[in-house]
């Protein structure tokens, strides 16, 4: 956990990257369109933090 300032403070400008494509490991499970579209806003709500 980062107790320092947060990042929309800290930094004028994010850019998202993501460095795999976890949504297409995902989807290739069991009920992974579900999944998918649950970490797809889980991910979006983590970054907005």
């Amino acid at each position: 956990y980062n107790h320092g300032k947060r990042w929309k403070t800290k930094f004028h400008l994010l850019v998202r990257l993501v460095h795999t494509n976890y949504l297409e490991y995902v989807r290739r499970e069991k009920n992974g369109q579900v999944q998918a579209f649950l970490l797809k806003y889980i991910n979006s709500w983590v970054v907005s933090i």
